[in-house]
């Protein structure tokens, strides 16, 4: 009780010590003969406008150059002599004013590593809370909806209530299981993927156009299939021989003689049309079953 009064107390001393700078004398403006210096400039650097100097007078123009930047220098000289005697007392301010404000930092500075461990001991003890709620809360979907994938790192901060927290966490496990009841609702082929990518991302919407994605891919693989069918039959066609015929369509005739003929290659060139996944997918499925492809 009494630190706590004597700390109080010297707060209340350190806030009433204010910085009093006593009344700065109005500052004169610097008084020096300019308007004769600008006239008399003005009226000899005439003799310069359009001036042109030759080869004859190149020593001429020498020397008026050297004249003019001596002028230039000694006017700058006096100009920086002037800055620094105004300097002098504002530098003797600074210097004692950074003399105080280290004397302060310096406690500060203490304090402030302090404060930073109590606050991350906090925060610690906040986490492991958090970590307590979504266990009680998330259900059936611990492993399928992991705390780090809807971490809020907000919800470490003080002023975040612990039953905000819980209801949000509650309403990810309702919108779950709305959106999976959804997903079953639709009796898709590809159940387990759009499953698999809703909880990916927990998003009912990219599930169901990942469910399109699939469904377009098979109906392109179908398609595959059955123009492979096709140039299949085709080939048949050119095959002068009964039984290669018979061999190439799977004829099973038991009452001949089983004849072992070697499946003709053959090239054939047609055109695609189709989207660039459809396209990809075309390329896996020929890859798949050996056939070779390449630009026509």
């Amino acid at each position: 009780m009494e630190n706590n009064l004597e700390t109080k107390n010297n707060q209340q001393v350190i806030n009433s010590l204010k910085l009093v700078i006593s009344p700065l004398k109005k500052m004169e403006a610097i008084k020096f003969n300019y308007e004769e210096l600008k006239g008399g400039l003005q009226e000899s650097l005439k003799k310069y406008q359009n001036l042109v100097y030759t080869s004859q007078n190149i020593k001429e123009a020498k020397d008026d150059r050297a004249t003019l930047n001596a002028l230039k220098k000694s006017l700058n000289d006096e100009k920086i002599k002037i800055k620094k005697e105004f300097e002098v007392p504002y530098k003797d301010f600074e210097d004692k004013i950074k003399e105080l404000i280290e004397l302060v930092d310096k406690p500060a500075s203490e304090i402030d590593k302090q404060v930073k461990i109590f606050e991350e001991a906090e925060k610690v003890k906040k986490r492991e809370s958090i970590e307590n709620i979504y266990a009680e809360n998330i259900g059936s979907y611990a492993d399928l909806i992991p705390l780090q994938q809807i971490y809020d790192s907000r919800w470490e901060n003080k002023t975040y209530k612990e039953t905000d927290i819980k209801k949000e966490i509650q309403d990810i496990v309702k919108k779950a299981d709305s959106d999976i009841k959804v997903i079953a609702e639709l009796k898709s082929e590809f159940e387990f993927q759009i499953k698999d990518t809703y909880f990916r991302t927990l998003d009912l919407g990219q599930a169901l156009v990942e469910k399109q994605r699939l469904e377009k891919q098979k109906e392109l693989l179908t398609t595959i299939k059955q123009q492979q069918v096709e140039v299949k039959v085709d080939s048949i066609n050119n095959i002068d021989s009964v039984d290669s015929v018979r061999y190439a369509v799977g004829i099973d005739n038991s009452n001949e003689e089983s004849t072992s003929v070697e499946e003709k290659m053959i090239s054939v060139a047609f055109r695609v049309e189709c989207t660039e996944s459809q396209l990809k997918a075309l390329g896996e499925f020929m890859k798949a079953n050996g056939i070779k492809y390449g630009r026509a």
